[in-house]
């Protein structure tokens, strides 16, 4: 085989590698878009309702310098149905103080085939 050759399967096998890696990359780039828009739909369109938090961790990731969580919390939907919901999501450091196991927060809620919340302080960009 000659150097030209090699040369010539090492590029193409490199091209072919990086559009590979493109083609992950911005499909996850996607599908954070459309988390967050989604997020901001229910923020904007969801049923308000006051849930009461039954457990709160703090994640290692972070946004923008917020921290975040994932909440578990209680509530009554407009029905009168109690219901749970776990919500992972991103909190200003000024509300975490404020977000402790028995505490009261206001939330939005989809209803379809679970229950979608988010919490009304939640850092969304």
């Amino acid at each position: 085989m000659s150097l030209t050759t090699i040369i010539l399967i090492v590029v193409g096998f490199g091209m072919v590698t990086s559009a590979f890696v493109l083609a992950i990359v911005f499909r996850m780039i996607g599908e954070k878009r459309n988390e967050m828009k989604q997020r901001k739909e229910i923020l904007a369109t969801g049923a308000p309702a006051t849930a009461v938090i039954e457990s709160i961790r703090q994640t290692n990731a972070s946004m923008d310098g917020q921290p975040g969580v994932i909440v578990e919390v209680s509530f009554v939907t407009a029905d009168g149905a109690p219901a749970k919901a776990v919500i992972d999501t991103y909190v200003p450091l000024i509300h975490l103080a404020s977000l402790q196991e028995g505490n009261e927060v206001e939330i939005r809620y989809v209803e379809g085939e679970t229950i979608q919340a988010e919490l009304k302080e939640a850092y969304i960009p």
